[in-house]
C-alpha cells in the first residue's frame, strides 16, 4: 500500500470506496465516518482503529484484526467479517444485517443493539459478548422452529440452561447442546426425535455453540437471553 493512501486513510471522513487496503497497517488510525464501502480490507490491522459511524456496506474484512475497535453507529451490512479478530470491539448500535460472521472472534465484544438480522454467526465466538437489546430474529425465528417440533422437552432445556447443564459443541453427554439437550429429555438418541435433524449449520445450533457446560443466565449474557426466550416461548 503506497504511504499517500495510508496517510489518506486516517483521516476522519475519508472516501475510501472501494479501496484496495488489504494487509494495511491502520493501527489506531481515525477512519470515523469514512467511506470503505466495498473496500477490501482483507487481513488489515485495524486493531483500535475508530470506525465510528464508517460505511463498511459490502467490506471485506476477512481476517481483520479489530480488536479494541469502536465500530460504534458502522454499517457493516453484507460485509464479510469471516474469521476476523473482534475482540472487545465495540460493535453497539452496528448494523451487521446479512454480515458475514462465521469464525468470527467477537469474545467480550460489545453487541449491545446491534442489528443482527440474518447474519451468519456460523462458529463465531460470543463468549462473553454483551448482546443487550440486539436484534436476533434470525436465531430466534429458528430457534422457536426446534421447540414447535419437541414442545413437551422445552421446560427440561430451560432447567438445563438455568443449571448451566448445557454444551453447545456436543450432541451427547450430561451437558449437551440444544438438539442433545432435547433428545436427553425424551429419552432418545439425538437423532431419533420425529421432523427434527441435527443441523450444525442451521442458527439455533450455531447460537448454542456459545453456552458451554457451567454457563448460567446469572454469569454468560448469551445464557441469560437464550432462557428469558425460552421462559417467553413457554408462555404463549
Amino acid at each position: 500500500m503506497s504511504e499517500s493512501i495510508s496517510n489518506y486513510a486516517i483521516k476522519a471522513g475519508a472516501n475510501l470506496e472501494n479501496a484496495n487496503l488489504r494487509d494495511a497497517n491502520l493501527y489506531k488510525a481515525n477512519l470515523a465516518y469514512a467511506n470503505l464501502k466495498g473496500a477490501d480490507l482483507t487481513n488489515a490491522d485495524l486493531a483500535y482503529a475508530d470506525l465510528q459511524g464508517a460505511n463498511l456496506e459490502d467490506a471485506n474484512l476477512y481476517k481483520a484484526n479489530l480488536q479494541d475497535a469502536n465500530l460504534t453507529k458502522a454499517n457493516l451490512t453484507y460485509a464479510n467479517l469471516n474469521d476476523a479478530y473482534l475482540y472487545k470491539a465495540n460493535l453497539s448500535g452496528t448494523n451487521l444485517y446479512k454480515a458475514n460472521l462465521s469464525n468470527a472472534n467477537l469474545e467480550n465484544a460489545d453487541l449491545t443493539n446491534a442489528d443482527l438480522t440474518n447474519a451468519n454467526l456460523t462458529g463465531a465466538n460470543l463468549e462473553n459478548a454483551n448482546l443487550e437489546n440486539a436484534n436476533l430474529t434470525t436465531i430466534w425465528t429458528d430457534l422457536d422452529n426446534v421447540l414447535s417440533v419437541s414442545p413437551a422437552e422445552v421446560p427440561a432445556l430451560l432447567l438445563a440452561l438455568r443449571e448451566g447443564r448445557v454444551n453447545g459443541s456436543t450432541y451427547t453427554g450430561p451437558c449437551a447442546c440444544l438438539i442433545g439437550t432435547l433428545a436427553q429429555a425424551r429419552g432418545c438418541h439425538y437423532l431419533d426425535i420425529p421432523d427434527l435433524c441435527p443441523d450444525a449449520e442451521r442458527p439455533a445450533e450455531r447460537w448454542f455453540l456459545g453456552i458451554q457446560k457451567g454457563d448460567t443466565p446469572a454469569t454468560k449474557p448469551i445464557s441469560r437471553l437464550t432462557a428469558e426466550y425460552v421462559e417467553r416461548w413457554l408462555a404463549r
